[in-house]
């Protein structure tokens, strides 16, 4: 019997999904305030290429558990739906840009 093992397709993302992406992490830094309702939005500029994780990085990873409002989880899993990512995936993807975000506010 011949098995081959296969790596897994990248999931291209199209710009509107990237865009909504880019809003939702956008909307996480004042979780006092609910974001506004996504009614018929401009068309967002392109936003920014992500950097690629190294391989080496992305192979450790570690269980956590958080609790969260119900509202904000489920606005989260159905945005993370809508890009083809999983909730981890969209996690991890959403706590790297925020730490991106906040290195550079600090000048680090």
């Amino acid at each position: 019997m011949n098995t081959k093992i296969v790596p897994r397709p990248a999931r291209s993302k199209s710009p509107e999904q990237e865009a909504r992406l880019q809003q939702m992490i956008g909307s996480a830094d004042n979780l006092s305030e609910p974001a506004p309702a996504a009614a018929a939005a401009p068309a967002a500029p392109a936003p920014a290429p992500v950097a690629e994780v190294p391989l080496k990085l992305r192979k450790r990873k570690v269980p956590i558990t958080v609790t969260v409002d119900g509202a904000i989880l489920e606005d989260f899993d159905q945005d993370a739906e809508y890009l083809g990512l999983s909730r981890a995936g969209a996690l991890g993807m959403a706590m790297k840009m925020w730490s991106e975000e906040q290195r550079k506010r600090r000048g680090a």
